[in-house]
């Protein structure tokens, strides 16, 4: 019975270290925190270069 209590036990704890060894979630966290940076860089370039994005694309437009 102790052998079998044993076994029981080590399985549980294999199983138990192997699952804080998981780190898909932190690995999604840090896309995201990446996706998020990046943004806020597109967001912030595009405020600053308003007026030459605006006067491209005007004369993108009379052009065609």
């Amino acid at each position: 019975m102790s052998q079998l209590y044993a076994r029981i036990v080590a399985a549980f704890a294999v199983n138990g270290l192997r699952s804080l060894r998981r780190d898909e979630g932190q690995t999604l966290v840090e896309y995201a925190l990446i996706l998020v940076t990046i943004s806020i860089g597109v967001l912030a370039a595009m405020t600053f270069l308003r007026n030459q994005i605006n006067a491209l694309f005007t004369t993108i437009g009379n052009d065609l």
